[in-house]
């Protein structure tokens, strides 16, 4: 593993992986970062490799160079001997002679003419001619080793990851997180969930899904031995649907009013769009009825007025998004009755009594009426004595 930050060029490059598969060709992995360690990825960049003899300065037994484009890691892959050829033939190349060493060249600008020296390194102690005798392949050390857990709190749009990376192996690992796709078994050609490489239970709080799909999901690991997976899983997201609510108790009924409170319970994945109450003297009220739209702020509350004296009154909440209308359950209450006022006449008590003059006779009244007051009248005429 060779590793080199190029300041001029602000990268990271890092030699992950050379692994000889047979004398026609030894696959190459590289990780590109830039200096704060961040891949550098879905970038188009030109490679040149150099197969030298013997030591990092031997004889060049081959060169040839090739154009990739890094992966969401930063990772790229390349198969030596199936590049464009600019020296040497890499058939002739006798691997059981000498030591095999290395050189990779990075061209970020992706023209062919601003190549830099990135490495030299050798390419295996084991003779390649024996390992092409035996047909099988280099031992590359132990793979990580990672489980894919579980899945939790699925929603309309997201889900919770879980999973548990129990072992790094032997090598570096380079990424860790989950693969996502909506087919079986997602690798890392298909969306990649980026974590930390730390040891131990992790998680990832999957966002921006479709509504009402199914979803496949794995941890992963890579490192130089390879990717690790854990099992696949998958999880249905919520299908949108109309709201959830519920009319709760009505409060300070009266001669010809009622307080009528809401709760939404869920908005069914999408916006609410509208709100409010119905109310009919029938047991099913709906918007053909009457109705009275609140604000989309939380729960909700109407004070109903202008209502019948002795009458019942059927209500239920309603509300609305893209997917329809829904109705909370019905709730009922009577207004209270009309009463008159009542009114009685008692016996008269604490007669009056005015005395006046009428010519000769005095007669004594006692009878006048007030508002709200009535009073008896009692009439005495006598004459007087003449002297």
């Amino acid at each position: 593993m060779g590793r080199i930050v190029v300041a001029f060029f602000m990268l990271l490059i890092v030699a992950i992986d050379v692994k000889a598969q047979s004398s026609k060709s030894i696959p190459y992995q590289a990780v590109l970062r830039n200096t704060v360690g961040l891949p550098l990825a879905e970038k188009d960049v030109k490679v040149k490799t150099t197969i030298l003899d013997s030591n990092t300065n031997g004889t060049v037994l081959y060169m040839e160079d090739f154009q990739v484009k890094t992966n969401p890691f930063g990772l790229f892959t390349i198969n030596l001997g199936m590049g464009s050829k600019l020296m040497g033939n890499y058939a002739n190349i006798n691997w059981g002679q000498n030591d095999k060493f290395l050189k990779v060249e990075i061209d970020t600008t992706n023209s062919g003419t601003g190549y830099i020296e990135m490495s030299v390194q050798q390419l295996s102690s084991v003779p390649f001619a024996l390992y092409a005798a035996k047909a099988g392949s280099l031992e590359l050390g132990k793979m990580p080793t990672i489980t894919t857990d579980s899945i939790g709190s699925v929603n309309y749009r997201s889900a919770l990851l879980f999973g548990n990376f129990l072992e790094r192996g032997s090598k570096v690992v380079f990424a860790k997180g989950f693969c996502l796709s909506e087919h079986e078994n997602p690798s890392e050609d298909d969306s990649v969930l980026l974590t930390s490489t730390s040891l131990g239970n992790y998680r990832f709080l999957l966002e921006n899904l479709i509504p009402g799909k199914t979803y496949h999901i794995r941890a992963f690991a890579s490192s130089a031995a390879g990717t690790a997976y854990g099992a696949d899983l998958s999880f249905n997201t919520l299908s949108l649907k109309i709201p959830e609510l519920r009319t709760d108790t009505i409060l300070n009924v009266s001669l010809g009013s009622g307080l009528l409170q809401a709760t939404v319970l869920e908005d069914g994945g999408t916006s609410i769009t509208e709100r409010g109450f119905v109310w009919a003297e029938h047991s099913l009220p709906s918007l053909n009825d009457s109705s009275k739209s609140i604000s989309l702020n939380g729960n909700f509350a109407f004070t109903l007025q202008g209502l019948k004296g002795a009458t019942t009154y059927y209500v239920r909440a309603y509300s609305k998004n893209a997917q329809g209308t829904a109705y909370g359950g019905v709730r009922s209450f009577t207004t209270n009755n009309y009463t008159l006022p009542s009114i009685s006449t008692s016996a008269a008590t604490g007669i009056l009594y005015r005395q006046q003059k009428l010519q000769d006779k005095y007669k004594y009244l006692a009878m006048e009426q007030f508002p709200n007051v009535v009073f008896v009248t009692v009439y005495r005429i006598s004459q007087r004595l003449q002297i």
